[in-house]
């Protein structure tokens, strides 16, 4: 497979592996790159994760990321993003994804405004109900984030990108030894519990702070964390661990009270 460096940058028209027609390049996070691509062995365009090597180089690390992903097909097609196929490289693997029509929630929330209150409600809320779902079947996601969340072209809401919840937490510490070059890399660690930092018993209670943070993004159109005075890996560490972001009303005045006490209570350290 290509360096890194190559498929962090692939052009359209690119045709990885003799089967992956690259598109449109969607994104990238802690985990990895997104792109849109036509695979010509299904016959469908698609959405292409390709994880990083950096994190994935170990192939039993990357075997569990795939397994963890399969297992979200134990939960209704209508709540989650499908997974089409999994490939494994040499020294990462690729994740072949329906492709949602609709876009994802942080496309919704790039412009840094803030949502309506109800529409950010009727989000969390549906959202809420996925993960209460999931949990009852013994699944976790561990990496929910605004990127994370998709609509069909129907606008229906659904949750994608499970599979870090089967891998051990460390196997994510070299994501705070390297530089975070882009604002949504370094937004991207809002949503990780500080458990997950300071590698705890992590369950439900991840996800729920996730939510939260998310919630807190959709109201006031600005991530939890301040990371912008971060220089180093220990610097993005502290902010997590330690800073209490202010009421979300702070930032959005139609904020009510009793939002502000929810939201910052699931943020609490």
């Amino acid at each position: 497979m290509e360096n890194w460096g190559g498929m962090e940058n692939l052009t359209p028209g690119t045709l990885l592996l003799d089967r992956f027609r690259i598109e449109e390049r969607l994104g990238s996070g802690l985990i990895g790159v997104v792109y849109r691509a036509f695979d010509t062995q299904l016959q469908r365009t698609v959405a292409l994760k390709i994880l990083h090597p950096e994190l994935f180089a170990d192939s039993l690390t990357r075997a569990r990321f795939i397994f963890g992903a399969r297992v979200s097909r134990h939960l209704r097609p209508e709540q989650v993003v499908q997974l089409l196929d999994a490939v494994s490289t040499d020294d990462s693997a690729l994740l072949v994804y329906e492709f949602m029509e609709g876009g994802s929630l942080a496309d919704r929330i790039r412009d840094g405004n803030p949502l309506k209150v109800g529409d950010a409600l009727r989000y969390a809320e549906h959202v809420a109900a996925i993960l209460e779902e999931a949990h009852e079947a013994g699944v976790l996601h561990r990496a929910l984030n605004p990127s994370a969340i998709f609509f069909d072209e129907n606008g229906t809401l659904k949750i994608g990108e499970f599979g870090a919840a089967d891998v051990p937490q460390s196997a994510f510490a070299p994501v705070f030894m390297r530089p975070l070059q882009t604002k949504n890399q370094r937004h991207a660690l809002s949503y990780l519990a500080p458990e997950q930092i300071i590698r705890k018993k992590e369950d439900e209670p991840c996800d729920v702070y996730a939510l939260a943070a998310i919630l807190y993004h959709l109201l006031t159109g600005r991530p939890c964390l301040d990371f912008t005075s971060a220089e180093t890996p220990d610097d993005l560490q502290s902010i997590v661990l330690t800073q209490m972001p202010l009421a979300p009303s702070q930032f959005n005045p139609r904020v009510p009270p009793w939002l502000d006490t929810v939201v910052l209570k699931a943020l609490q350290k």
